[in-house]
Parts: structure tokens; sequence; C-alpha cells
């Protein structure tokens, strides 16, 4: 007990002395017997010390013997395993040099059985051949079931007792028999037999066609794709015919006459794929003819019964096109049956083929025809309401006042009118893109396009111009001119531009790739709008001639004589002459209706000519005068008002003339001695010696003789 745990690793010297004094002294300590105590287990300890060491030497001693023995085994084994890989190692040279001999002898005996078989298959065919040039017996196994013959002893065949393995044993050998049957054909003598194989070959393919058929009915899969590997080994025409059926009996689940046809079909091909996979070795044929199939039969019975019924062919047929056309689309991704474009062409036009033919045709008469009756509604709405007769010409006027075509000419050109032709020519266009061939597609838009330049252009927008012009100024005037023709310029401009944007936008990305009929559309257009141009530059010749003329009615009117050489200084407290407050007056009218009429490159040529055509006028009227100098400030007074009448043409050329004829009167008004220096400054200095000239004699001291010399001068 007192050495208990002497051997442990973490051993307490002070606690051992603790507990190993208790057992050597009483109540009384006593140093000696603990001296005792202590030297008698140390005396036990070091006896301990003693066995335990010499245990140790004996486990060493017997380690030592055990790693010698081991050794020796290690080295015997390492032996025996150089011997048995030498041993190994002439083994495997032994069997490469008698793999050697008997791969030949494999060979021969591989030979020797293909030969063998070949003979089995000879004999087995020439048996059977025989057998089918023997009209008064039955055929042998198993076509004896197959063969329907009445006349002949024995059991008549009958076929449902064919078993699977019977099934493809009669298919290996008619395989062989049609061979040998098409070898002998040239020869008379078998002509019975070739017959008899011909017989029984259709009745097999028969009987296997039945049988898939009932299998797909069963939903049988491993009996399905057993017939169709046999009868494509067995005859690979008839092959197609296990499609058709499988083809029949799928389309028979799809609603005809239904608007759900399209996603029908799809549907049912998606169903299909999974069971055409399994039997058929190749799908994808299969599946191309199941889309055919779909797209000449329900889809196109479909397509009759709906544009029969139409009364709209055109927007049905453009719709159907559409519909079937994403149908193949949708067909195409889902069987994933990498069809190109012009396998899908093909494919959607052979659903149209019998309704596109003369589609352009139809398409231009329509819209000739809806275009006539458009124009003809609008124009016996305007008749009916401006008692315009309608027997005569479109337009043609019946006693009507200057103030009737006067509210005439606004109701001439309707934007709503306008917006119906170009809606229902862009309607024609698009379906033109969808059904038109790519080859025909630039042509036939340029011809639907034609349509609308004439119906638009030449019909609708130039007769409303014939109409307007009889509201032209006549040539001799009366009383002011009216410009009701203006407000039919811009509203003619506003629809010349949506044209033009109906081409950019809808008509030339259809016609880009073919330049030969973008360039004749085009040239057409242009035509048209060269025409339209014309007529419509007459009238407005005609408006600003008459505003010019009723100017210069005004000015020889109202344009007193002695206005410009005035005898009283009261006409300088006038602002301006009653000439120029009627011109004035008259302009800023006729002006103001201009710039709310035209815009554009239309208003920039017509203010630039108006401007010009005032100021030459202005130019002719003054030098008709004797200008005093009293007269010359009454002149530049009216002259600024004129002046500010033209500004309202915003042209900065004609406010330039306007603003150098200003400055020409200061001529008129200063002294002679500062006339030298004045024609030198400003817009003077560059101005033509003969126009200073002219305006140098219009002062009523012109023919003195030192501003003649002054003249003479500059």
């Amino acid at each position: 007990e007192t050495t208990g745990g002497f051997g442990d690793k973490d051993f307490d010297v002070e606690g051992f002395v603790n507990n190993l004094s208790p057992y050597s002294t009483d109540d009384n300590f006593d140093a000696h017997s603990l001296l005792a105590s202590f030297e008698s287990e140390i005396e036990r300890l070091w006896q301990e010390h003693d066995m335990v060491s010499t245990r140790v030497g004996q486990l060493e001693l017997a380690c030592s013997s055990n790693e010698d023995e081991h050794l020796l085994t290690l080295q015997d084994a390492q032996a025996d395993i150089e011997k048995g890989l030498n041993t190994l190692q002439s083994l495997g040279n032994g069997v490469s040099q008698i793999s050697v001999k008997v791969v030949p002898v494999g060979d021969q005996l591989e030979g020797t059985k293909l030969r063998r078989d070949r003979a089995v298959d000879a004999c087995t065919i020439t048996k059977h051949f025989t057998a089918f040039g023997d009209n008064k017996n039955r055929l042998l196994p198993p076509f004896h079931l197959i063969e329907m013959r009445s006349d002949l002893p024995g059991d008549n065949g009958n076929v449902e007792k064919l078993s699977n393995e019977e099934l493809e044993e009669a298919v290996n050998i008619m395989q062989k028999v049609k061979y040998l049957s098409a070898e002998l054909s040239s020869s008379t003598n078998y002509l019975s037999t070739h017959t008899r194989i011909t017989k029984v070959n259709k009745q097999l393919e028969g009987h296997c066609i039945d049988k898939f058929q009932k299998a797909l009915v069963l939903d049988s899969l491993d009996t399905m794709k057993n017939i169709s590997r046999l009868l494509h080994a067995l005859s690979p025409k008839v092959h197609t015919k296990l499609v058709d059926v499988l083809v029949e009996h799928m389309v028979s689940k799809i609603p005809f006459l239904h608007d759900t046809i399209f996603d029908a079909c799809v549907q049912l091909c998606e169903q299909i794929q999974d069971l055409v996979v399994e039997v058929f070795e190749q799908p994808i044929p299969i599946m191309l003819v199941m889309v055919k199939v779909l797209l000449q039969g329900c889809i196109t019975d479909f397509v009759r019964g709906k544009l029969e019924k139409s009364d709209d062919r055109l927007d049905t047929l453009h719709k159907l096109f559409t519909k079937v056309s994403d149908t193949i689309d949708r067909l195409d991704e889902a069987l994933q049956l990498n069809l190109d474009v012009n396998d899908k062409t093909r494919m959607l036009r052979s659903v149209f083929q019998k309704y596109t033919h003369d589609y352009i045709d139809q398409e231009i008469s329509t819209l000739q025809r809806t275009y006539s009756e458009h124009l003809q509604e609008f124009f016996n709405t305007i008749h009916q309401s401006n008692n315009i007769t309608a027997g005569g010409k479109r337009g043609e006027r019946n006693g009507l006042t200057e103030d009737d075509m006067e509210d005439l000419i606004p109701t001439l050109i309707d934007s709503s009118m306008s917006a119906t032709l170009l809606y229902e020519n862009k309607t024609a266009l698009l379906r033109c893109k969808a059904i038109a061939p790519k080859q025909r597609m630039a042509e036939w838009c340029f011809r639907i396009f034609v349509q609308l330049l004439d119906g638009m252009c030449e019909e609708y927008l130039r007769t409303a111009i014939k109409v307007a012009s009889k509201c032209l100024p006549p040539k001799k005037l009366k009383s002011p001119p009216s410009l009701s023709f203006l407000t039919l310029v811009g509203n003619c401009n506003s629809n010349v531009f949506l044209v033009q944007k109906h081409f950019q936008e809808v008509v030339a990305p259809l016609i880009a790739e073919d330049d030969a009929v973008r360039s004749a559309c085009i040239r057409r257009k242009n035509e048209v709008m060269l025409k339209l141009e014309g007529d419509l530059t007459r009238g407005l010749t005609r408006c600003t001639d008459a505003v010019v003329e009723w100017v210069k009615h005004l000015l020889s009117t109202h344009q007193d004589k002695h206005d410009f050489k005035p005898v009283e200084d009261s006409l300088l407290m006038l602002s301006r002459t009653e000439a120029c407050a009627s011109v004035t007056s008259f302009l800023s009218a006729s002006f103001k209706q201009v710039l709310a009429t035209l815009n554009g490159k239309n208003e920039t040529k017509l203010c630039r000519y108006l401007g010009c055509a005032i100021h030459n006028l202005l130019i002719s009227h003054i030098t008709q005068h004797v200008i005093s100098k009293l007269g010359a400030i009454v002149l530049k007074q009216d002259l600024t008002s004129y002046s500010a009448c033209l500004a309202q043409l915003r042209d900065p050329f004609v406010d330039e003339l306007m603003a150098t004829l200003v400055e020409v009167c200061q001529v008129l008004i200063v002294s002679q001695e500062s006339l030298d220096q004045l024609c030198l400054e400003g817009r003077l200095a560059s101005m033509p010696k003969s126009v200073l000239d002219t305006f140098l004699h219009l002062r009523s001291d012109a023919k003195n003789s030192k501003l003649r010399d002054l003249m003479n001068k500059m």
C-alpha cells in the first residue's frame, strides 16, 4: 500500500512521506522509528528496482531473438517472390508462343463456322425458294401461317398464330428469298415463284402494319419498336406506311376547324415526339413527315374553311398566314427539327399555294375599290353640303358664290380622309410583306405604293387643287384678292409630308434590296410630287401676283400726287400717307394668312418672292413722283411703315432691301453740299450709281446745274 503509485509518472514524494508516517508512529512522535521505517521502505524499493531491471533485460533479449528470426523469414520470402516472378515471365512467354499458334487456328475455325452458317442459310433459302415454286403444296413454316390459300390441302393460313420469333424468322428468310428471286427474275422459269413470293411478301408486310396498328392502340412500345425494325429491314419503302398509320392515329385527336387547332398541333407533336424517339431509329425524319401531314391536312382544311366563310378575304389570309408561320416556328423549336428559312417557306407556301397565286391582283383590286369608295363617299359629302353636282367631274361648281367657295376650300382636304388612305396602304404593305415571295416582294410593294400615289395624290389632292383653283384671284382685280387657296396649299403640303414619311418609314425598307424597283419607285413618286408642286406653284403665283397687283392698285388710287410735294407742313404731322395706310393694312392681312397656312421652304420662298416684288413695286411707284424735301420726309415715313410691315415676313434679305430703300431717302432730304459725303457712307456706298442717279433725279432741284455737276462727278 505504501509503494502503490511509485511507478506512476507523477509520483508525489511529500505525499508519500505523509502517508508513510502514520504507520511508524503512535500518538507520540519518534524520529528513530520514522527513520527505520524510511530505511526499510528504501530497501524494499531497491529490491523492486532490481526485479524490474532483470525483467527488462529478459525482454530485450527476447526481442533481439525475434528480430533475427523475422529477418530470416523476410529474406526467404523475397527469394520466393523473385522465383515466382521468373516463373510468371516464363509462363507469359509460353502463352505468347501458344497464342501465336492458336489465333490462326481460331480464324480458320471462325471461317469454317461462317461457311457452315452460309451453307445452312443457303440450304434453308433453297428449301423455301423451292417451296415457293411448288404451287400445289403449302409453304414451309412459318410461311404456312402467312399465305392465305384455300385451294391447297391442309389448314389455311392464320397469321394471328404467328409468334414474335416466327415473325422475325419469316422476315429474315423473306429478305433473302426476295434477293434470290430478284437475281432470277430475268428467267421465265421462275415467274410463278416470283409472283408467289411477291404475294406472300405483301401479306407479311400487311401483317406487320396491322400488328403495329394494334400495338399503337394498346400503347405497346416494345412491340411497335420491334415491328418498325423488322419492316424497315423487310421493305424500307413500305416502312413509311407505319408513319402514315402513326400520323393518322394521332391526327384523329386534333379538333378540326377549331381556332385552337394550331396549339393542338404543337401539343400533339410534343406528345408524339417521345413515342417516335422510342419506336423509330431516326425520329427527326418521322417528325418532319408528321409536321408536313398536319400542315397539308388538317391545317390546310382549316385555312380553306376560314377563307370560304370570310367577308374580308385578304385580312383573313394575312392573319392565317401569320398564324401558320408562327406555328411552324414553334414546331421547329419544340421538336428541334433545325429547319432553315427555305424549308419553313416551302412548308408555309404548301398550305397557301392555292390562295396566293393571284394575291397581288386581289390586293390591288381591293385597294382600288377601297380608295374609290372612300373618295366617292368623301366627295359626295362635299357635294351634298355645298350643292355641288355629283354627276359631273368631282368638284365641279354649280352656281356657287365666292363666299360659298371660300367655305368649301378648307373642307376639300380632310386629315381623317388622308389618314384612312394611308392606313389602308400601310395595311396592304404589311400584308404583302408577310405573304409575298421574297423575290417578288419589292415589286409588289411598289405596285401597292403606286395605288397610294394615284389615289391620294393624283385623284384626291389634285382634284382638291383643281376645285380650289376656281377660287384663285382673277387677273383683273376689282376687289381685294382672296387668298383662300393658301389654306389648301398648307393642307396639301401636310399630306405630301405624310406621303413622304410613309415612303421613308414603310415603303423604303421593303424595296431596299431591289435597286431597280427602288429607283423606279422614287422616280414615280418624284413625278407625282412634281405635278403637285406645279399645280400649287401656279396657284401661289396667281395669289402673289394678285397681292402685288392689288398693292399697285391701292398705290395708284390712294396716293395723291401732292403727297411727296406738299405745299403745307401739315402732312408732316401724319405718320404715313393714306396710300401707305391702305397698303400696309392689306399686306398685313395677306402676310398673316400666308404665315398661318404655309411652312417650311414653301413659306420661305413665297415670303422672299412676295417681299422682293413689293420692294420693286415701291421703287417703281416712287420713281413716278417728283419729291421735295418735305415730301422726302413724308416718303421716309411711308417707307419706314412699309419696312415694318414687310418685317412680318421674317426674311433678312427683304429687311435689308427695305432698310437700304429707307436710307436712300436721305439723298432727297439733305442739301446739295452734303450729298457727296452721304453717298460715301453706310449702305449708299455700295449701291449702284444707276440707282442713286434715279433717286437724285426725283429731287425737285434735279435740274439745278450744281446738282447736275455733282451727279456727273459721282
